[in-house]
């Protein structure tokens, strides 16, 4: 989180958000259109898009923004990492994490660990993810 009495980390966080944003309501866009539509330079966006992608809690392919091969981040389905994502500080999507991560410890600890069970994990992060870009839209 930035701290006020650092301003480049308060303007940072900002542009972070405004990238965030746009992100989200232009899913599969180039960061060079990012960059157009908000002002910032293409290398900040491609670090802001790193860094949301590093913090994002679902598996990179899904993530918001850029292009390219990425590697498996963690999961939603882990509880200490759905809760903490939520740049917007939207009630709603704070509201759609907190059902997602209920649903998802009831699969954890009701249903056996077999591959309809992940599909099942899968499809609830996926639903979660689509609830918490309509509400960007």
């Amino acid at each position: 989180m930035a701290s006020a009495g650092n301003p480049g980390a308060v303007i940072g966080a900002a542009n972070r958000q405004r990238v965030l944003e746009f992100l989200l309501t232009h899913p599969g866009c180039k960061n060079s259109d990012c960059a157009s539509a908000t002002g910032l330079s293409i290398m900040a966006v491609s670090r802001h898009v790193k860094a949301i992608r590093d913090l994002w809690p679902v598996i990179h392919q899904s993530a918001p923004g850029g292009t390219g091969h990425h590697q498996r981040s963690a999961s939603m389905a882990e509880p200490s990492t759905l809760p903490d994502f939520n740049p917007s500080g939207s009630d709603v999507v704070a509201t759609i994490k907190a059902k997602t991560e209920d649903l998802l410890a009831y699969l954890r600890d009701n249903v056996p660990n077999n591959r309809e069970r992940s599909i099942a994990v899968t499809n609830y992060e996926q639903a979660a993810m689509w609830a918490v870009k309509a509400n960007f839209t």
